[in-house]
């Protein structure tokens, strides 16, 4: 089998169909890169064993893990008074019980999401949560916020990249009436709704051509 690049995103919580979906797709960690885009708490009561599972994950050298909008919130209202006073107005409903749980219980993951990256590059592909910039002439500039949370223009703009964008955020739903992974013109979009209790996709990348596989996530949540 050849050497695969496996892409998961907005997972939010759902760690049960993650363990499912990387059987299903016989995921080998010494042969296969695993490239997890990010959000991966939500409205689930798993989201801790979410974050210690994904955690565990990256020990292994060839797992990559992203920051997405929810994962930087939490990471921000885990963060001492004064920093970022606006994050201790938590946005989403789990945010204060998780952090609490997270600060009491492992403190370790406080690092984790700090540690989490913006994007990820291969020779033929760009992961990212959300997309990049695309009126800029190098998309490593864009802002922290257009890696984690844009859409339009991303989603509108053509984009004249070598390389073929792989992101999350925007749920396929919202891009062809569908949850089964989306193949736009330089980009590919892989939220299957699993913060909505939809299904959870891996894009397989095997170095010549893409391909997915998808999982039931379970019960709906917030997932955007």
């Amino acid at each position: 089998m050849k050497n695969r690049t496996l892409f998961i995103s907005d997972i939010h919580g759902r760690v049960e169909a993650l363990k499912a979906l990387l059987e299903q797709v016989n995921f080998v960690p010494q042969t296969d890169r695993l490239v997890l885009l990010g959000d991966y708490v939500g409205q689930s009561p798993d989201n801790l064993q979410c974050l210690l599972y994904i955690f565990e994950l990256t020990k292994q050298a060839n797992t990559v893990a992203l920051m997405g909008n929810h994962d930087l919130h939490l990471w921000r209202y885990l963060q001492p008074s004064g920093s970022s006073v606006a994050a201790k107005f938590a946005r989403y409903p789990y945010t204060a019980s998780l952090a609490a749980e997270i600060e009491r219980r492992h403190p370790e993951l406080i690092d984790f999401l700090g540690s989490l990256r913006l994007w990820h590059a291969g020779d033929q592909f760009i992961a990212v949560h959300a997309g990049v910039n695309p009126a800029l002439s190098d998309w490593r500039n864009s802002s922290v916020n257009d890696f984690t949370t844009i859409r339009d223009p991303f989603l509108s703009a053509p984009l004249s990249l070598a390389e073929t964008v792989v992101f999350g955020h925007t749920p396929c739903t919202a891009l062809h009436n569908s949850p089964e992974v989306w193949y736009g013109p330089g980009k590919i979009g892989i939220d299957g709704g699993a913060g909505k209790g939809l299904r959870l996709n891996c894009l397989i990348f095997d170095g010549a051509r893409f391909s997915s596989a998808s999982t039931a996530a379970g019960s709906s949540g917030v997932g955007s």
